[in-house]
C-alpha cells in the first residue's frame, strides 16, 4: 500500500483515537454512569407551592373518586413533598385529609366545603401519594395513594389551621 493511499487510513485511525480519549475517558464514562443509574433525586420542595397543592388535590380526587363514603373529604395539610424529576414531575406527599360536609351527590368546588364539625361524622386520614403530572401532554396521574385512618383520639376541634395535634412520628 502506498504512502498516499494510508493517510486517509491514518488520519481514520488518529481520529477515532482522539475520539475515544475524549467520549470514553474516565470522566466522561464516570459522570455517563452516574447520569444512567440515578435519574433524578428526590428532594424536597416547599408544601406551600401551588404545583404541590395542585397534586394534593388529585390525592384527594383519586381518594373521592375510590371510596364508598357518602361524603366528600379534602386536604387539611400537605405535611411533606418531595419533588422528582423523570419523564415530567413526580411529587411524593403526605398529606392530612378529613371528610367535610359535602356529598358526593353535589356538584361542588371541594374549596366551599366546611369540614365535618359532627363527632359522629368525624374521619381523617393520613394519605401517602405519588402523583405524576407531564405537563406537555396535560396529564395528571395518582400512581401510588396508601391511607391511614387517624384514630379519633388525635383530633381536635377544628379551628381553622389544622384539626390535628402537632406532627405525630407514629402517622407517617
Amino acid at each position: 500500500m502506498s504512502h498516499t493511499a494510508m493517510l486517509p487510513l491514518c488520519v481514520s485511525l488518529l481520529l477515532i483515537c482522539i475520539l475515544k480519549n475524549d467520549f470514553m475517558g474516565s470522566s466522561y464514562v464516570q459522570g455517563f454512569k452516574m447520569a444512567a443509574v440515578q435519574p433524578g433525586f428526590p428532594r424536597n420542595i416547599s408544601t406551600n407551592n401551588e404545583k404541590v397543592k395542585a397534586a394534593a388535590r388529585a390525592t384527594v380526587n383519586k381518594y373521592n373518586n375510590m371510596s364508598n363514603d357518602k361524603f366528600l373529604f379534602k386536604e387539611l395539610e400537605i405535611q411533606r413533598a418531595m419533588i422528582q424529576i423523570v419523564k415530567g414531575t413526580k411529587y411524593m406527599l403526605q398529606t392530612k385529609i378529613a371528610r367535610t360536609v359535602c356529598t358526593k351527590n353535589e356538584s361542588v368546588d371541594l374549596d366551599n366545603c366546611d369540614i365535618q364539625k359532627d363527632n359522629t361524622l368525624k374521619k381523617a386520614y393520613s394519605c401517602y401519594s405519588e402523583v405524576w403530572n407531564i405537563t406537555w401532554m396535560h396529564v395528571i396521574k395518582v400512581l401510588v395513594l396508601h391511607c391511614k385512618e387517624i384514630p379519633d383520639t388525635q383530633l381536635l376541634n377544628y379551628s381553622g389551621a389544622s384539626i390535628f395535634w402537632e406532627r405525630d412520628s407514629n402517622l407517617v
